[in-house]
């Protein structure tokens, strides 16, 4: 191990273990979003299919270069690209730029294929034909082959994979499939087991957003079961629903068919504890929710919500947003990648809900299959007792 490998191996220990006291409180030292410098914009010819060695089509596949630290014999910190356009990822991560003065560091982002510009086929990227390209396998080996590139240039000693959410799951899968190429992986709030069906519990989720809910308010579980219970009461009647749909400021009078996604629209609205100070703070329970999502929800110059535009139901229950990446999303969480996050109102504080019925029809329409994540396991994730349970 190189010493500056060893160094940042150090680096990571005492990232976990030596917090900064400033004022009475714990903090980070870190620099601010807002300075992140502009990247240099660079496209690799990344190869299509990297299983077959007849087909020898390519496509265009964007990255980020921020070099300005870089000094020779420094690693690279290489950002696994996540489900979206690359900006979004590359203005709003702070850890390498941090770390980069300190380690000589070069800093890329990969964009992941099928997402933002790196769309392989252009504009008939998402025809059902097209999407097959679009796996977990495929992604990994388009990261590997950039970093080989990049080091014919650089000359790099040492990559550091990083990412978050589904970033940092492919991160970790990069580690585990490259190991001769990805020295390190920093896989934040990666969920690996849960994403390849390994946990037992899929009201896990749920279950923590209300144990988090109750420590930033002992009476905010309790309200927001109220606010639910009330809905669900109300929308037996139209006047009912049209109290709903006042109180939550919605577009339109929504009516007893669109309950299911009413209640989902307002589930995914939780920033835990500024939302359970608009609940435990309000008049009633409903009008406390209906602040809670319109604290999440509004954007200058919007006069009421409409759920449709803002939730969008598909495979994966926290919504796929709209657009190509939507598209996109949509298709991986029917193949690969598995969220199902139950609730039952009993460990946790909303309606009950089972996802996994709900999502199989979605997914036979979108993919003709009933074949799902549980091969992600298999190839990328195992249960070893004793170590990855």
């Amino acid at each position: 191990m190189t010493s500056a490998m060893a160094l940042l191996t150090r680096s990571l220990l005492l990232l976990v273990l030596t917090p900064v006291a400033v004022e009475g409180r714990v903090e980070w030292k870190r620099n601010p979003l807002s300075q992140i410098p502009k990247p240099y914009v660079e496209s690799f010819t990344q190869k299509l299919d990297h299983n077959n060695f007849v087909d020898q089509r390519t496509f265009s596949q964007r990255y980020f270069v921020h070099n300005a630290s870089f000094r020779e014999g420094g690693p690279l910190f290489f950002y696994t690209g996540n489900e979206g356009p690359l900006e979004s990822f590359y203005y709003n991560t702070g850890l390498p730029f941090d770390w980069a003065d300190d380690f000589g560091a070069l800093i890329v982002f990969g964009e992941h294929r099928y997402y933002g510009e790196t769309l392989p086929f252009g504009n008939a990227s998402f025809d059902k034909d097209k999407l097959g390209y679009l796996s977990i396998s495929q992604v990994l080996a388009d990261y590997a082959l950039l970093v080989t590139h990049l080091n014919a240039s650089y000359r790099f000693k040492g990559v550091v994979a990083m990412g978050g959410s589904y970033g940092g799951m492919l991160s970790a899968w990069a580690r585990i499939k490259y190991p001769n190429i990805f020295d390190m992986a920093l896989a934040a709030s990666a969920p690996i087991p849960q994403a390849v069906n390994l946990i037992d519990d899929k009201a896990t989720f749920y279950k923590l957003v209300t144990a988090d809910a109750s420590k930033a308010d002992p009476k905010c579980p309790d309200a927001v079961r109220s606010a639910f219970a009330s809905i669900i009461q109300k929308a037996s009647a139209p006047e009912g629903l049209k109290e709903i749909s006042d109180t939550f400021q919605l577009c339109k009078t929504m009516n007893a068919s669109e309950l299911d996604h009413f209640l989902q629209y307002t589930r995914n609205a939780w920033t835990v504890a500024a939302a359970c100070q608009k609940v435990v703070g309000a008049s009633t329970p409903m009008q406390g929710l209906a602040d809670a999502v319109a604290m999440l929800y509004r954007q200058p110059n919007m006069t009421c919500f409409d759920m449709y535009s803002i939730f969008v139901e598909c495979a994966d229950q926290t919504g796929c947003g709209t657009g190509k990446a939507a598209t996109a999303w949509d298709y991986q969480m029917c193949t690969e990648i598995f969220y199902e996050q139950n609730t039952n109102n009993v460990s946790d504080m909303f309606p009950p809900r089972r996802f996994g019925k709900l999502r199989l029809p979605k997914c036979i329409a979108l993919v003709r299959s009933r074949e799902g994540p549980r091969d992600t396991a298999k190839r990328f994730w195992h249960k070893v007792p004793g170590r990855f349970t």
